[in-house]
């Protein structure tokens, strides 16, 4: 995790969202809880598959399986990370 944090902010804005998408749920919520405010509030918004669209639409639907849906508790708890914010 040190490795991907060390390299996130180099990631352009869809990359983060795939690479969020793509790890486990456990290692989202991970991730998720070492990032600041802005970027918690970026992959809460890119949690749909629409945010990933263009990256979606060309593959099969095997390699679409791959990307995590994100538990309906993992995102009250992304909610819930976002508000403890003022």
């Amino acid at each position: 995790m040190d490795s991907l944090l060390s390299q996130w902010k180099n990631l352009k804005p869809l990359e983060r969202l795939v690479v969020f998408k793509l790890l486990s749920v456990g290692k989202a919520l991970e991730l998720y809880g070492k990032v600041d405010h802005a970027e918690k509030y970026f992959l809460f918004c890119g949690l749909g598959p629409q945010a990933i669209a263009p990256v979606l639409e060309n593959l099969s639907d095997r390699d679409r399986g791959l990307f995590v849906e994100i538990p309906k508790k993992f995102a009250d708890d992304m909610i819930a990370a976002l508000s403890k914010v003022a």
